[in-house]
């Protein structure tokens, strides 16, 4: 350094009566960044600004910060879903797909549990409530007789979720003992953050007016001559729930079957059933957004591995049926399928 440059050097520094003096003279001149930083406190203020001036500097010559980059692969950009759907079938405190929490309600789960709750089976609380009830089922799993339930009233049955996890879903699990849930003609029922699974005759027989929402119907089967996931002889409405792993018998179908009824699957998925048909059968009116129906394997080598309908028009919007045993889509009779979504 010449005698010009020190004593430039030495006036800044006397007249640097603070730490942005400092960052001032770091400007000034470039070729003493690395000095100065190694002096700086190692705080996140210091370090704030000093990111800040270099980030400047590096900016107006056209250059750009390798921590730049790095912060941005740390930090991709994410839509989060509504808040209805984070919070199907849930309550408390929830994470979104963006990692970020949202309250959906307090949890109230008093009904039935394994201890200190009025019931400890499902049915038992069915049996002493009203019509128009909603019956909250604690975490955990619900084996056999505690599990099956006949219900013969209007009433919402709510869960903790619809995991695999009994820490902090409602698992209904007949172990095969039988069906997991019958709904008997005319009632109308809601079933919301529930996991059904180890039916024998099915996981979920309806003949009312069925709406389930953020639930699961896994691995149940039916050796005699109906679906092994849900057979519906009323109107059936489901939002944000899976059927998968479910054996229906060789005449039937493996996930979804609506006998003279409505469907609605609204972000569903019917995956890796398998049956005479492999994932759903629909005999009315069936309406599918944003859903999807794979990896369903048929048995019966004249129907379709993915949807099959032979009375009624179902609809298909935003919806994918692929990658079944082929064909993925089959109507017959007077069955219809519209829209783009059924793969060749």
């Amino acid at each position: 350094m010449d005698g010009q440059h020190f004593d430039a050097l030495t006036r800044t520094l006397s007249g640097a009566g603070s730490r942005r003096g400092l960052v001032g003279l770091l400007v000034a001149l470039p070729g003493l960044r690395g000095l100065l930083a190694l002096m700086a406190p190692d705080d996140g203020a210091a370090k704030g600004r000093h990111t800040q001036s270099v980030g400047s500097e590096n900016h107006k010559r056209g250059g750009r910060r390798r921590g730049h980059k790095a912060h941005k692969k740390q930090h991709p950009r994410c839509k989060a879903e509504s808040r209805a759907k984070t919070c199907a079938g849930r309550c408390g405190r929830v994470k979104n797909r963006c990692k970020k929490t949202v309250d959906c309600g307090s949890c109230v789960c008093g009904d039935v549990c394994a201890s200190g709750c009025p019931s400890t089976t499902l049915q038992a609380a069915i049996d002493a409530a009203n019509s128009g009830d909603t019956i909250r089922l604690c975490a955990g799993t619900f084996l056999g007789a505690k599990a099956i339930a006949d219900i013969d009233k209007d009433l919402t049955i709510a869960g903790a979720g619809d995991g695999a996890d009994p820490e902090t879903a409602t698992i209904l699990d007949a172990a095969g003992t039988g069906q997991v849930l019958r709904i008997r003609s005319t009632r109308t029922v809601t079933l919301q953050g529930l996991r059904i699974t180890g039916g024998v005759g099915g996981g979920v027989g309806n003949q009312g007016d069925l709406t389930m929402s953020g639930c699961t119907v896994h691995r149940n089967t039916n050796a005699a001559l109906g679906p092994g996931g849900i057979l519906s002889l009323g109107p059936l409405s489901m939002t944000d729930c899976t059927v998968s792993e479910n054996t229906g018998s060789p005449s039937n179908v493996g996930g979804v079957r609506t006998f003279n009824a409505d469907l609605t699957l609204t972000r569903c998925t019917i995956s890796e059933n398998t049956g005479g048909i492999g994932g759903v059968w629909v005999q009315g009116t069936g309406t599918l957004t944003e859903t999807m129906i794979t990896g369903n394997i048929r048995t019966n080598a004249t129907a379709p591995g993915g949807l099959y309908t032979d009375l009624g028009t179902t609809t298909l919007i935003d919806s994918t049926v692929s990658d079944n045993t082929p064909p993925n889509c089959l109507a017959i009779g007077t069955g219809t399928i519209t829209g783009p979504g059924c793969a060749p």
